[in-house]
């Protein structure tokens, strides 16, 4: 029984993790994404 629910948080720890990387992973790449873009347009002009 203690087994299971330790197993459980960890588990929902882990997904806790992923979802945290995945959000600081989507905000850094649309960030270089945004200054890749604003690069871009000052070399166009």
């Amino acid at each position: 029984m203690f087994y299971c629910k330790l197993k459980y948080l960890f588990n929902l720890g882990v997904k806790a993790n992923q979802d945290l990387a995945l959000n600081v992973g989507m905000s850094v790449i649309s960030a270089l994404m945004q200054q890749w873009r604003l690069r871009l347009c000052s070399v166009m002009i």
